[in-house]
């Protein structure tokens, strides 16, 4: 039971790893000196906190489950 709660764990280390790298891509692209409009920069923020939304509701998602399913 341990070694499937830690390879679950594993995975959602690595999930949470693919996601980070997508969001700091994003990030890197919101940042570049550009000349935008300033509707496009509030879309893109606006795209990037629901992105991150997502992400802390997946990684709370994980960890819960993980804990509830655990074996102590």
């Amino acid at each position: 039971m341990h070694f499937r709660n830690a390879l679950s764990a594993a995975a959602a280390v690595e999930q949470i790893n693919k996601e980070m790298k997508v969001i700091s891509t994003i990030n890197k692209e919101i940042e570049q000196p550009v000349q935008r409009e300033s509707s496009d920069i509030t879309n893109q923020y606006s795209i990037y906190g629901r992105l991150m939304t997502i992400w802390w509701q997946r990684v709370l998602t994980k960890v819960w489950t993980m804990t509830i399913f655990s074996t102590n």
